[in-house]
């Protein structure tokens, strides 16, 4: 199923690695990848589009969480393959 992870997180330097890193160590391949920043100077944005089962998301999403610069995480599944 095409999922997509809405990341927040603080705008620090290295950022960006630990996300992408959580998915290397997972064996899991990206899809889509954008980093941007937010109207907020010191928050960016991660979105992140992969092909995963519902199960697995949820742990993602609960691995995500658990790096420190992240501040939210949205799961958005549309429901293909």
């Amino acid at each position: 199923m095409r999922t997509t992870f809405l990341v927040r997180v603080e705008n620090t330097a290295g950022v960006l690695m630990r996300v992408v890193t959580l998915f290397h160590r997972l064996a899991l391949n990206i899809d889509r990848l954008t980093f941007g920043p937010t109207d907020e100077s010191n928050m960016s944005f991660v979105i992140i589009t992969l092909d995963v089962e519902r199960e697995q998301s949820l742990r993602i999403e609960a691995h995500l969480l658990k790096i420190l610069p992240v501040l939210r995480v949205d799961v958005i599944c549309d429901g293909r393959s």
